[in-house]
């Protein structure tokens, strides 16, 4: 329970009402009926106590020199310890970027083994991160995570046939920016053409309630006329409903909070997402 809570974000670790969820978790993986992985190589959220504490010296750990030189900087950055006398910048990308390619030749040093590919995945992940920030860092972030998703999967397959659950926000689990964003290119876009129909992306979004995070709150705006929300508020009969996809596809071109609940987006959802879930009320509980 407790290392699964290290390795997420801080505002999912932190929900009271995600306990069971997470004991839950904690048991399947026990008892080796799930297996869990990371695919996001975001790092600094003060609930990743791993990538904070541990990291910086496991990645440094094989270098003959700049050893603490190098755990040093990957601590800087894993912990975010910038200021305006010492800020990451072009810099400090290329001190991290510089130790992380002699970190990269060790480690081709180490015998074969899965400690020596899995190091390696992570030194590509932090040179991708480093490299996001000279171009669009969404769409960066979104390529990274597809290509870590895949690389898992694939590999997962050739012990045995899997199904891969994902969990992650809307926006990134969309299959295209057709009708969208003619400038994001979502994670579910570089899924869904490797794998087609074989990948079902769902969305989530609430009729009421409050949404947030860090400990902050704001009540769920009415939806606005005419909108998928408000079209479902009228009808609601249930706690919770599911709109497949041809019930998407009914509905045409329609705004929605499915992205964002300040500011609705006006697409086909259905040339986006295979369903939606819709909560009647939804509720932020912080520990």
């Amino acid at each position: 329970n407790e290392s699964i809570k290290h390795s997420i974000n801080y505002f999912w670790a932190s929900a009271g009402q995600l306990d069971s969820f997470f004991k839950f978790l904690d048991n399947a993986m026990m008892n080796n009926q799930v297996d869990v992985f990371g695919f996001d190589y975001q790092i600094g959220d003060r609930g990743l106590k791993f990538t904070q504490h541990q990291l910086p010296a496991y990645l440094s750990q094989n270098l003959k020199e700049n050893k603490q030189y190098c755990a040093g900087k990957l601590a800087q950055l894993t912990s975010w310890q910038y200021s305006s006398s010492d800020p990451f910048g072009k810099d400090a990308i290329a001190n991290l970027s510089n130790c992380l390619q002699q970190i990269e030749k060790s480690v081709k040093k180490m015998p074969e083994s899965a400690s020596k590919e899995s190091t390696s995945l992570m030194i590509q992940n932090l040179q991708s991160y480093l490299a996001a920030f000279s171009g669009n860092t969404f769409n960066a972030r979104d390529l990274a995570m597809a290509n870590n998703i895949i690389y898992f999967f694939e590999s997962a397959k050739t012990k045995k046939p899997v199904k891969l659950i994902l969990w992650t926000a809307t926006i990134h689990a969309i299959k295209h920016n057709q009708g969208f964003s003619d400038k994001l290119v979502p994670m579910g876009y570089h899924l869904a053409k490797k794998y087609g129909d074989q990948l079902a992306s769902v969305g989530f979004t609430a009729l009421k309630g409050n949404f947030g995070r860090n400990g902050k709150s704001a009540p769920i705006p009415q939806p606005l006329t005419d909108s998928l929300e408000h079209k479902l508020q009228i009808q609601q009969s249930t706690q919770v409903q599911y709109l497949n996809n041809k019930q998407l596809s009914t509905l045409g071109s329609i705004n929605s909070t499915l992205i964002n609940y300040k500011k609705p987006t006006l697409a086909d959802w259905s040339h986006l997402l295979d369903g939606i879930v819709v909560q009647s009320e939804e509720q932020i509980i912080q520990q």
